[in-house]
């Protein structure tokens, strides 16, 4: 299985050889030292740059791997009332505190090149680095 960085330069046409990805890199400082991008700095610029349907389905994926459903911070809720994917889409309408932090351990968080964790109550990757 092809890693979602290889997915994403796939869907864009830029794992052929002719094409460069640094047409798509930021202007601005990714905040490295060297001014190097990090992973999930360079996995939210070709999210940016691909269309939406393929953008919403690799999303759909990422939600159907999350593991914030689980998470002990949510006591004993109806299954329903449930939320997901707290690291893209933010803080949680439901958790007011977290027991027993699962994000270091989720799928989507290592392939989506995430730094933080508690996105339940802290905010999304984008929010935490202060985007």
């Amino acid at each position: 299985m092809k890693s979602l960085m290889n997915r994403l330069k796939t869907m864009l046409g830029l794992d052929k050889g002719d094409a460069d990805s640094s047409a798509l890199r930021p202007e601005k400082s990714t905040g490295k030292k060297d001014g190097a991008e990090d992973k999930w700095t360079e996995i939210q610029r070709l999210l940016e740059a691909m269309p939406a349907d393929e953008r919403e389905e690799l999303m759909a994926e990422n939600r159907s791997d999350c593991i914030c459903p689980n998470c002990p911070s949510y006591g004993e809720p109806s299954a329903e009332k449930r939320e997901a994917l707290f690291c893209c889409d933010g803080k949680s309408q439901s958790i007011g505190a977290v027991e027993d932090c699962l994000c270091s351990g989720c799928e989507v968080a290592e392939k989506m090149g995430l730094d933080h964790s508690r996105y339940c109550v802290n905010g999304n990757e984008r929010e935490q680095r202060g985007l």
